[in-house]
Parts: structure tokens; C-alpha cells; sequence
């Protein structure tokens, strides 16, 4: 069974023409910096950044040491909640639970909606 569930936003992976708009966005200095503050704020709430893919490198021509170096190395961008734990899943609080992260996932979809998709 299940110990814990959790749900996750964004974009798992993302085709050529997705993640080179997304690139220039990150690297873009308003842009960039917004979804910096989005994602810093998620995690200080728990949440992790994942990607279907990583590369070991940023894009040619990056500084590595680039404030926002990790996005840039991810292929896709997903928020992934706190799990919420096994009691939630057979609770009527579930869909609170669920429609809460949604709605604190929500700025981040809407900037990868806007910049990226």
C-alpha cells in the first residue's frame, strides 16, 4: 500500500521549443528572478524541484555559477507537494488538502504558462 501520496505541478519534461522559451525566461533578469522567488518559496514550504531530465552542465554559453544554474541544467520543472501521508488518503480532507497545494502551486504554473508553454 501506500505510505505517503503527494502531487506535483508544472511541466515533467519539456520538447525543444518549450525548454529553449523556458531558458530564456530563467535567464531573463524580471522574469528570471520571479521564478526564483516562486521556487525559493516553495521549497522554504517543503516542496521539491524535480525534472524528468537534468544535464550535469548549464547551456553553452552560461556562467556556471549563474544564481539560477540549477533551473537551467532541469528539462522540465515540476513542484512536488509534502507527501500528505497514508491517513489522507481514505479522508474527506483529502480534497482540502489537495485543492490547498494546487492553490500554492499555482503562481508557478501560471509563470511556466506565461514563459515557458
Amino acid at each position: 500500500g501506500f505510505e505517503e501520496t503527494s502531487a506535483g505541478a508544472g511541466l515533467w519534461g519539456m520538447d525543444p521549443v518549450t525548454l529553449a522559451r523556458h531558458r530564456r525566461a530563467v535567464l531573463d533578469a524580471r522574469r528570471g528572478a520571479e521564478l526564483g522567488r516562486l521556487v525559493a518559496g516553495l521549497v522554504r514550504k517543503g516542496w521539491e524541484l524535480e525534472a524528468r531530465e537534468s544535464t550535469k552542465r548549464v547551456p553553452a554559453g552560461v556562467d556556471p555559477a549563474h544564481p539560477r544554474a540549477d533551473l537551467l541544467r532541469m528539462k522540465g520543472l515540476v513542484a512536488m507537494a509534502p507527501p500528505l501521508g497514508r491517513r489522507l488518503l481514505v479522508r474527506r480532507e483529502l480534497v482540502d488538502a489537495l485543492a490547498g497545494q494546487a492553490r500554492t502551486a499555482a503562481p508557478l504554473v501560471r509563470w511556466l504558462l506565461r514563459n515557458a508553454g
